[in-house]
């Protein structure tokens, strides 16, 4: 019963029960002296297995004496089980949808991670790797220290110098490649993870910018005290060498992004001389190490640096290429003795495509232009090849062409057009599905796209923004009109090749001294066997001509004039013109198209906001653009008149093929009207104004004489007839003759106020203010007397 009991207990340390079964290390007791070792390894492993990495190191201990090398396996297994367990940055604080707590404050959770955990976490670790340095086993992997001691300390904290040593101990201490290590990660921190607003919003640390910037550059100086320990201790290693390279990059590449410096330049020249020393110390030790040590990192670290980052990830379209780095790191591979040359080239080239995916779509062409630059024609790269060729046929078969609206004599006074046509062969066309996606913004709000497997992006404003970058220091850049979507190709003398019109850049350029348009880049992307690839397509520089005021007129097709006249503000003494010019082509100044020369008025002002380009032509077959340009001209009359102006000629066009409208405003409404009209209101006041009260007075005494006259002479005009047509017809005599009849004939009541209106519109027009066309004195004087006999 006693034999059955303890093989059914061994059986359950076999099967793993034992766990469960047996507390403590009492389980020996029932496994014999030769078997224990195993058992031990079994059982921690299990724990090991089950992430309870405190309850199966004391097995760990036991075990070292007499079995270290299977010690040392399970010590960094244990440390790899640790660290995971108490990683903060891959928590994930959840709260269940259901909970709710009156007064919570979500930046309570922030305390725990970033402070308090984090110095337990380091405390916990100190006293662990001091246990298993004091295994009687061979020194672990000292890499994997360096894991713990960088995943177990927060995201948002930089490194302090006593919480590497409180680790570590000293730091030179380390042999070169652990410090390499842990310089390379911290560097690579701080060039990223440490510096993003977003590891600091996820670790709840609520820093802003500044304070970001401020622990950054601690961040920098803590990695510059551990590399010169680092460097002073092994100054011929080659992986502290390339840290302190990489390092000096980074940093000087964030010194500049706080403020730029005239310095950049030279600190960076000093970077990449020491990528090729750290090359050169390990071309010098080679041959001694060992095979599976023997790497191309030195060389491939200093190709990433070249291009613009020591990280391959970090490498982007605005990162500046060194182009004269990559003959020196041909160079320095060759140089490497025998064989060793050739297998180190083979590595290189074979990272090309091997690290194609872990590239920026956008500079991925760069990339391999500048890596076969390096290998040349490598069997080891023939993957890279096909792609790179993949790129190359691209960029052969789709271009960037800009043509000048016009002659490239511009001048610098007006402002000309650009064309931007994207050049391309059918095959391209047909095979990339058109080009309809560079017209959108794709992350703009209200429509859908779909992107074919790359993100959304805003074609669009990016070329926009590229543009204006472009341009900017020697054009004002007025308007960036773009085509629509649906725009079909078109094609060209060349056999082959179409154009598709892209967009119309009006620009002014900043001074007789400009002489060219510099070369514009839009961006492409297209699908390859590692994603998808950006290719930047750029466009020739265009020489002109600005050195005059004017330059050539711009050409210019159905150019259509609505002038339309407004008289809304004569109280004001102000006649308005509006001169609104339509046109394929850019409308010139008013001066080109209009003679504006109103005879009895003068131009006080003339408002115009420059010609507007509204859309692509539609109708004709080259392509062209449509614009509109609008003038609103103020006017008085001249001073010296001898009376109101009582005509308006609009302005003629410049020439016949012009079409002219002309209009004017009645009340509120638009109707149209001959070249010449007629004036509704009066404008000005003439010099002679005060002849016209004087002749009333002159008239007043001739009326009052003439009246006396007829009174005497009544009964004998009576006699001979009632009245008589005068000899001499003048506004006197017949203001005579009507008060006459007004003073004597009995008129009805309606004869008697429409003889008065007359008195009345005679006295107004000659002896007070003249209105309206001049009274027709003879057929007056006759309809009134022939109404009176």
């Amino acid at each position: 019963m006693q034999q059955q009991q303890r093989q059914k207990q061994i059986q359950a340390i076999a099967t793993g029960k034992i766990l469960e079964l047996i507390p403590g290390t009492e389980w020996m007791e029932l496994v014999e002296e030769s078997l224990q070792p195993q058992f031990t390894i079994v059982i921690s492993k299990l724990y090991l297995k089950v992430q309870e990495e405190e309850e199966a190191f004391p097995y760990i201990e036991k075990l070292a004496p007499t079995h270290p090398r299977e010690a040392k396996s399970l010590a960094e297994e244990f440390l790899r089980v640790w660290t995971k367990n108490h990683n903060p940055n891959s928590e994930q604080q959840r709260t269940n949808m259901y909970m709710f707590a009156w007064g919570f404050n979500q930046r309570s959770r922030g305390i725990p991670l970033t402070r308090s955990k984090q110095v337990r976490n380091l405390e916990e670790l100190s006293k662990w790797t001091k246990r298993i340095n004091d295994l009687p086993i061979e020194t672990i992997d000292e890499a994997l220290i360096t894991q713990a001691f960088t995943q177990v300390h927060s995201a948002a904290e930089v490194y302090q110098l006593e919480a590497i040593e409180k680790i570590y101990g000293t730091v030179d201490g380390l042999d070169p490649d652990t410090l390499a290590s842990l310089i390379q990660t911290m560097r690579a921190n701080l060039g990223k993870v440490w510096r993003l607003p977003a590891t600091q919003k996820k670790a709840k640390t609520n820093r802003k910018q500044k304070d970001i910037e401020r622990e950054v550059l601690q961040g920098y100086a803590t990695a510059q005290i551990v590399l010169g320990k680092a460097i002073k201790k092994y100054p011929e290693s080659w992986s502290v060498q390339l840290a302190k390279a990489a390092l000096e990059h980074d940093a000087n590449e964030f010194q500049q992004e706080l403020k730029q410096t005239t310095e950049f330049s030279k600190r960076r020249k000093i970077s990449l001389d020491g990528f090729k020393k750290a090359a050169e110390l390990y071309a010098a030790q080679v041959e001694s190490l060992e095979e599976a040590k023997q790497e191309s990192t030195a060389y491939e670290t200093w190709f990433y640096a070249s291009l613009g980052a020591p990280d391959l990830g970090k490498i982007s379209h605005e990162s500046v290429s060194d182009p004269a780095q990559f003959k020196l790191i041909r160079k320095a591979i060759e140089s490497l003795p025998g064989e060793l040359a050739q297998s180190h080239l083979d590595k290189f080239a074979n990272s090309l495509f091997v690290r194609l995916s872990s590239l920026n779509p956008g500079v991925k062409f760069r990339y391999l232009k500048a890596g076969f630059e390096i290998v040349g024609d490598h069997e080891q790269a023939r993957e890279a090849k096909k792609v790179y060729d993949y790129y190359k046929d691209l960029v052969t078969e789709i271009k960037l062409e800009t043509v000048i609206d016009g002659t490239d004599v511009v001048g610098h006074g007006e402002p000309f057009g650009l064309f931007v046509n994207i050049r391309h062969t059918k095959e391209i066309e047909r095979e990339s599905g058109g080009f309809a996606k560079y017209f959108q913004n794709q992350n703009q709000g209200g429509y859908y796209y779909y992107n074919y497997g790359r993100p959304l992006e805003n074609y669009r404003e990016k070329f926009e923004e590229a543009t204006k970058t472009a341009l900017e220091e020697h054009f004002e850049i007025l308007s960036i009109t773009f085509e629509k979507e649906d725009v079909h190709s078109r094609a060209t003398k060349e056999y082959g090749w179409r154009i598709t019109p892209y967009a119309y850049v009006l620009l002014k350029p900043k001074g007789a001294e400009v002489d060219k348009i510099p070369s514009l880049t839009l961006d492409m992307d297209f699908m390859d066997t590692s994603g998808y690839a950006i290719i930047p397509i750029s466009s020739s520089a265009l020489p002109l001509d600005a050195s005059s005021e004017t330059g050539d007129p711009r050409p210019l097709e159905n150019l259509q004039i609505t002038q339309t006249l407004d008289e809304r503000e004569a109280k004001d003494g102000k006649l308005k013109l509006e001169v609104r010019a339509t046109g394929v082509g850019l409308i010139p100044d008013l001066d080109k198209i209009l003679d504006l020369n109103p005879q009895e008025f003068k131009v006080t002002s003339i408002e115009n906001e420059g010609v507007a380009v509204s859309q692509f032509d539609k109708e004709g077959l080259k392509t062209a653009v449509n614009s509109e340009r609008i003038w609103l001209v103020s006017m008085e009359a001249k001073a010296g008149l001898t009376k109101h102006p009582e005509k308006f000629s609009f302005g003629l066009p410049e020439q016949e093929e012009y079409e002219v409208t002309y209009q004017r405003f009645v009340d509120a409404d638009l109707a149209s009207v001959e070249p010449e009209i007629l004036l509704e209101q009066e404008y000005g006041t003439p010099e002679n104004s005060w002849i016209i009260p004087a002749i009333a007075a002159v008239c007043l005494l001739f009326l009052a004489v003439g009246a006396y006259k007829m009174l005497t002479q009544k009964k004998k005009a009576i006699a001979l007839a009632r009245y008589h047509i005068p000899e001499n017809i003048t506004p006197f005599t017949v203001l005579g003759v009507l008060k006459d009849i007004e003073r004597n004939n009995g008129l009805s009541d309606a004869g008697k106020q429409e003889l008065g209106s007359s008195i009345t519109r005679l006295e107004q027009y000659y002896f007070e203010q003249p209105k309206g066309n001049e009274p027709d004195l003879n057929e007056i004087v006759h309809r009134w007397v022939s109404k009176s006999t």
